[in-house]
């Protein structure tokens, strides 16, 4: 029995030593150690919002296509000056624990980054050319967006700092405190400055808001979550069954724009030894199989 509890209490210790991923009330800590709650949770994961190209700006969200990266929330052709391209995450190296200096490179549990550095004193004194903006940032005005002219001077989303004043990239147009916008696709800036697509016109697409069934054509929906498109027929997608979001259980599928109940039998329904319980038909559904469908008729 003694041998039993020193085995327990020796596991217990090891357990702790591995770390624990327990959560609390107050939010989990960062991967680095310090108290950082999660940023943004989408779907169970934790992320940020902010720098997320699956994630970026809202959940499900993705850049893709000549926007591939994610910058404050908004997807973007290339990131900002004075950010890293890390997976197409758009990161401050010299504040990012997981990216401190470069890519990749992650700081010890509980250690901040600090100017480019892991460490109290974190990267030291600033490169020449650079001004220290507080809080362990080190910044070039003459070129940084975030501190463009002066610290904390922000060019915003898709803008650019040159010899010290904003301006926007090639193709995109200034906005003013918003940021530098593509008006051919934004659904905030559409065409113009402010002309913001509305909840049943969410698309752009070459400077008009096209109303998302022209977008997706007849018989589907577009169920994309942001402010991209995701073309579902809602008569048949589980997923999607019905309208937009509308889950069928795991025990059903999506009939005609309703969630009905179906089962896949041990041995094949067609056959008259096996067939289907009571109110069930058996049907041959494309994209799903043979098996038990709760209707009164197959699709």
């Amino acid at each position: 029995m003694q041998i039993h509890r020193v085995f327990g209490l020796a596991f217990v210790l090891a357990a702790f030593a591995l770390g624990c991923s327990c959560g609390s009330e107050e939010g989990a800590l960062a991967s680095n150690g310090i108290d950082d709650p999660c940023p943004d949770d989408c779907g169970g994961n934790c992320t940020d919002v902010s720098n997320d190209p699956d994630n970026c700006g809202a959940c499900g969200s993705a850049c893709d296509g000549a926007t591939p990266v994610c910058a404050d929330g908004q997807c973007v052709p290339s990131c900002p000056q004075g950010t890293l391209d890390c997976d197409d995450a758009c990161v401050d190296d010299r504040t990012d624990e997981e990216n401190c200096g470069g890519c990749g490179i992650d700081c010890p549990q509980g250690i901040e980054c600090i100017g480019g550095g892991c460490g109290e004193n974190g990267g030291g004194d600033c490169r020449t050319g650079e001004v220290d903006c507080g809080g362990g940032v080190c910044a070039d005005l003459s070129s940084d967006e975030r501190h463009c002219g002066d610290c904390d001077q922000d060019c915003g989303a898709g803008g650019s700092c040159g010899s010290g004043v904003c301006e926007c990239v090639s193709g995109t147009v200034d906005c003013g405190g918003d940021g530098c916008f593509d008006l051919s696709t934004s659904a905030s800036h559409c065409g113009d400055c402010d002309q913001q697509c509305d909840d049943g016109r969410g698309v752009c697409e070459s400077g008009v808001c096209v109303e998302q069934g022209d977008v997706c054509g007849d018989g589907q929906d577009d169920c994309d979550p942001g402010d991209g498109v995701q073309c579902v027929d809602t008569d048949w997608n589980s997923e999607h069954c019905g309208e937009c979001f509308n889950q069928c259980a795991a025990d059903e599928i999506c009939n005609d724009g309703g969630c009905d109940g179906f089962y896949t039998p041990e041995c094949n329904c067609f056959k008259a030894a096996c067939g289907c319980e009571q109110d069930f038909i058996c049907c041959d559904i494309e994209g799903v199989g043979t098996g038990c469908l709760e209707d009164d008729e197959c699709p």
